[in-house]
């Protein structure tokens, strides 16, 4: 908990600010938060991170859409026909979307057609995301997409290989459609000057400093959305930035975040009451599950190549406690696989690991040690946001007899040098891309071993890579669901990673603001949002 001098502090600051707050354009209702990490675009396909994706969604749409409780919807879509045992996709788009009004159409309006897609389509095809369409059968001459286009609002996709998922990775933020007129128009410029068919347009941008969304009054769907703007502050300073909350200037903080989470929230993750009369807290389930990453085919001399040692980390490891001390109650303990137990529809959880100090002996036994002292010491790397948690895990491991030492580089270095492969151990994430198994599973799946995917691990089997595959082409559920199931047993066998705990969405929310939906993916939905003046 957060010391009595600190919360003095706060309230002191409350007491100092509080006279002088107020809002410009007070006739207007404004939605307001702060992103503390930047946004570095407003162009879809860069939209890979949650700062960026945030914004991004406010301006263009996709196709597809995943709703609140994971559901894929059309939104630019009208409605779509799988054939051909799902290798060919059909979709009817609807007829009255248009594009914001904007210089690049020099004075006329622009429907969405057809062709934006497919132009849309190929850019994500010339993108760090053009993973997404792998599987899309492409014109071996143009390197464009086979769609073709009956007219202009329908388009027929074909695939390589079935796929049950591919309507799934339409609602992913890059693949959100851009018009051609607004590329060449802009050029290089186009990340700072966004041209969607989404609730809300561009209207300014000064760097570092505030990002302006006005209201889309001709937006597509009639009615909404219901405030006149978003405001995004960039002030990197988190704790000024939780003094703006509390004021009122903001009114939304998401995520924990060591900055304010201790003077937020209680130890067993309830709202703190001091601030039950101006701040609501909403959780659901967050389909991220943080984890530790073990790299197996390292030509370094390490325990860590040791089945036995990994197995032993996991027992060695009190999930519970981490969560109710490091992480005040916030998430659910890893004790099973890498797939959040929310997207195991049939309720069965693949066997996992919880703390159990007789089975870690075992394991040190069987691994050729002897005993936790006579392990080699090794290495973690994370980056400083995860500080707290990873001490943790390196006290708890230390205290049982291993020496293990904790490596804090900045989050750059170590995204990049884990994709490289040069780093043993490592801290890391899965948010899925699109909410099904299958996504969390590529994790393991040898054709993708980073640098080119996201098996981070370069776990190879060829057994469970023919697993995989089969569920990438199967349609059936419950089939789907059992070979995710003992897919996820045989990563179990091999402890490649140690699971820490799958993630919950946390909002904090001014008490003005009423119907912000949540979303198992974190994504900000300001259609439907009211905020009082």
């Amino acid at each position: 908990m957060a010391s009595k001098g600190k919360n003095m502090l706060i309230f002191i600051g409350l007491l100092c600010l509080i006279s002088c707050g107020h809002h410009s354009h007070p006739d207007k209702k404004i939605f307001r938060y702060n992103e503390s990490s930047g946004i570095t675009s407003l162009d879809p396909i860069k939209a890979t991170n949650l700062s960026n994706i945030w914004a991004v969604q406010q301006v263009y749409e996709g196709l597809m859409m995943i709703d609140s409780v994971g559901q894929l919807q059309p939104l630019l879509a009208e409605s779509w026909e799988v054939k051909d045992s799902m290798r060919t996709y059909t979709i009817q788009l609807k007829q009255d979307v248009f594009f914001h009004e904007d210089d690049c159409f020099k004075g006329k309006r622009k429907k969405l057609t057809a062709y934006d897609v497919t132009y849309s389509y190929h850019r994500v095809l010339q993108s760090s995301s053009a993973w997404v369409f792998e599987n899309m059968v492409i014109d071996t001459n143009t390197k464009v997409p086979q769609i073709e286009i009956p007219d202009s609002f329908e388009l027929v996709i074909h695939l390589k290989r079935p796929s049950p998922t591919f309507p799934q990775m339409l609602a992913m933020p890059p693949c959100a459609i851009v018009p051609a007129e607004a590329v060449d128009f802009y050029g290089t410029d186009f990340r700072r000057h966004p041209v969607g068919t989404g609730p809300f347009i561009f209207h300014s941008w000064s760097e570092n400093e505030k990002l302006i969304f006005h209201k889309n009054p001709t937006y597509h769907m009639k009615g909404l959305p219901l405030i006149d703007a978003i405001s995004i502050s960039f002030l990197k300073d988190k704790q000024t930035a939780l003094l703006e909350f509390i004021r009122g200037n903001f009114d939304l903080i998401s995520g924990l975040d060591a900055a304010y989470k201790d003077e937020l929230l209680m130890g067993d993750g309830s709202l703190n009451p001091a601030y039950a009369d101006r701040i609501n807290l909403t959780k659901q389930p967050y389909l991220n599950t943080e984890y530790l990453g073990i790299l197996l085919d390292s030509t370094e001399q390490s325990p860590l190549n040791n089945m036995h040692v990994r197995k032993a980390l996991n027992y060695g490891l009190d999930r519970e406690r981490l969560i109710k001390y490091i992480r005040n109650g916030v998430g659910i303990p890893g004790h099973y696989g890498i797939i959040p137990p929310v997207l195991l529809r049939n309720g069965e959880l693949p066997p996992g690991f919880r703390f159990d100090k007789n089975k870690f002996e075992e394991e040190i036994q069987a691994s050729g040690y002897g005993k936790a002292a006579n392990i080699p010491s090794f290495k973690l790397s994370a980056d400083i946001a995860y500080t707290d948690i990873c001490t943790y895990i390196i006290n708890q491991w230390n205290e049982l007899g291993l020496h293990v030492e904790l490596e804090i580089l900045d989050r750059p270095t170590l995204k990049s040098e884990v994709a490289k492969g040069n780093i043993k151990f490592f801290r890391a994430s899965w948010i899925a891309d699109y909410p099904d198994p299958e996504n969390y599973l590529a994790l393991f799946y040898g054709p993708l071993r980073s640098p080119v995917g996201p098996n981070y691990t370069h776990f190879d089997s060829e057994y469970f890579n023919h697993v995989f595959e089969r569920i990438q082409i199967t349609e059936n559920d419950s089939v789907r669901n059992s070979l995710s199931f003992f897919y996820d047993q045989v990563v179990y066998n091999h402890s490649p990673v140690i699971i820490l705990y799958y993630d919950q969405v946390i909002r904090f929310t001014n008490k003005r603001v009423k119907d912000l939906p949540p979303h198992p993916m974190n994504y900000l939905d300001l259609r439907k949002v009211q905020v009082s003046n």
